[in-house]
């Protein structure tokens, strides 16, 4: 079987798992669609998944993005991608209120200890120009090694690639990612002992940015993908919960993989 068969079933099983009416369903379709429309172009225009954006951006362009202590992490993660994408995308939104939004970031970040989770959306948050970065986060990578465990770890690597390219719509900066870089090679074993299929499609998105898909690790990568694709086009990661959002998750991840592996992106 080819890749772009592979491709092809994942995409089908990505939008009907994110076809409904739950925030993060919507939020994830849209934040993934708003990755692949910049990153791998062709595949993106092949498949028709032009369409497909316009329609949710349509569905989440009145979201009120209105953070709350009671919120959980994927709900404030969720509300965030959407705001995210609004603005990137063009839309006229309401920015949320500053006070409010940092205390919800100081609470997952002090009471639940979602260390990796108040990081990105205060990162996000400041990219379309809101500043409630929590002072205890703006740490180098020693501080994110020593209170991450090695999973937590290797997402916040892969998200500072996800920042700095503006989830995928524009080049790597030329310089900050060097020692980012040679982690993420050396996770790949680990990564591949452990199955961990979710990380394995991210880790390889960062190694086809960073200029390594002639590497013996990314290719590494693309193989227990393709290997651990079902019949129906799910790719489940076996570390996680097995959750709707998680399933969706790792088919989203997997799927812009491979579609970056098939289209030569444009910034490589």
């Amino acid at each position: 079987m080819s890749l772009l068969f592979d491709l092809e079933k994942v995409v089908n099983r990505f939008l009907t798992l994110t076809n409904n009416s739950e925030l993060w369903a919507k939020a994830l379709q849209a934040i993934t669609l708003h990755m692949f429309s910049g990153y791998a172009a062709n595949s993106f225009q092949q498949f028709g998944l032009d369409n497909v954006l316009t329609n949710v951006l349509e569905q989440i362009k009145e979201t009120k993005i209105e953070l709350s202590l009671d919120l959980s992490p994927l709900e404030g993660m969720s509300l965030v991608d959407i705001w995210y994408v609004l603005r990137e995308r063009g839309f006229i939104c309401p920015t949320p209120n500053k006070e409010v939004f940092k205390a919800y970031l100081e609470d997952l970040l002090l009471k639940k200890g979602e260390i990796k989770y108040a990081w990105l959306l205060g990162e996000m948050a400041y990219i379309i120009g809101l500043d409630v970065r929590q002072e205890y986060l703006k740490r180098d990578y020693r501080f994110f090694k020593e209170h991450l465990n090695t999973i937590d770890y290797t997402y916040w690597l892969t998200h500072k690639y996800l920042l700095g390219t503006k989830y995928l719509q524009c080049p790597l900066p030329s310089f900050g990612f060097s020692n980012v870089v040679t982690e993420l090679v050396n996770t790949v074993e680990w990564i591949i002992k452990e199955g961990s299929l979710d990380l394995a499609a991210e880790v390889a998105i960062c190694l086809n940015l960073s200029q390594k898909a002639n590497t013996l690790e990314y290719k590494s990568l693309i193989k227990i993908i393709v290997d651990n694709i079902s019949e129906d086009g799910t790719v489940i990661d076996p570390l996680l919960e097995n959750t709707p959002y998680s399933i969706a998750h790792t088919t989203a991840a997997a799927m812009i993989t491979l579609a970056a592996a098939i289209d030569s992106p444009k910034f490589t």
